[in-house]
């Protein structure tokens, strides 16, 4: 298949159980749970690429510490702290928050049927394999299918509808507007 207009999916990765007081984002657990997610999203129907903050964090762990992985909490907080530092409030916002990470996952857009049945199989995968993380689509590519289809089964039902209600709107007003005539005839006759 060919890559014309490729787009991509955001998902947001949430650990469902977060220790109190504790950022999601620097527990251990969580960061190896998100990563084999997203492993696996890469091997669903249609995508391209999948890629997060993870992927940075992966490789300044390996330099760093000598782990795939950080080991603990106090790696995890320096990592994203260094790669805060490096990009900015802004951009950091955009790729994690305190609760979870965000997976940018590349697919092409000629289909909406395909990238709605994407969605619904990343939504799938997390509440099969990942039932300890929440899986969050959003963004206008997320949304998009869903609004296809609303604008192709409902546009038509729709106008059927309202035909109905318009038809009897304007009965109501010719019945009212002409009352005062109705009252003559019965007057004459």
């Amino acid at each position: 298949p060919s890559h014309c207009g490729f787009d991509r999916i955001s998902v947001a990765v949430i650990p469902k159980q977060v220790k109190p007081g504790s950022a999601g984002i620097i527990d251990t657990h969580f960061l190896s749970r998100a990563d084999q997610f997203g492993r696996e999203v890469t091997k669903l129907d249609n995508v391209r690429e999948v890629n997060s903050a993870l992927d940075t964090v992966k490789v300044i762990s390996r330099e760093s510490y000598k782990n795939s992985i950080p080991s603990d909490s106090r790696q995890a907080h320096d990592i994203f702290q260094t790669i805060e530092w490096d990009l900015g409030q802004l951009i950091k916002e955009q790729l994690w928050f305190d609760d979870g990470v965000v997976f940018f996952v590349s697919t092409s857009m000629e289909d909406s049927n395909k990238t709605g049945q994407l969605c619904s199989n990343v939504i799938e995968l997390g509440r099969k394999s990942f039932p300890d993380l929440d899986i969050l689509p959003f963004n206008k590519l997320a949304l998009y299918p869903q609004t296809d289809k609303y604008i192709r089964d409902g546009k038509p039902c729709n106008m059927v509808n309202s035909q109905w209600i318009i038809i009897a709107i304007c009965a109501c007003w010719v019945i009212w507007r002409n009352r005062g005539n109705i009252q003559r005839y019965r007057l004459t006759n």
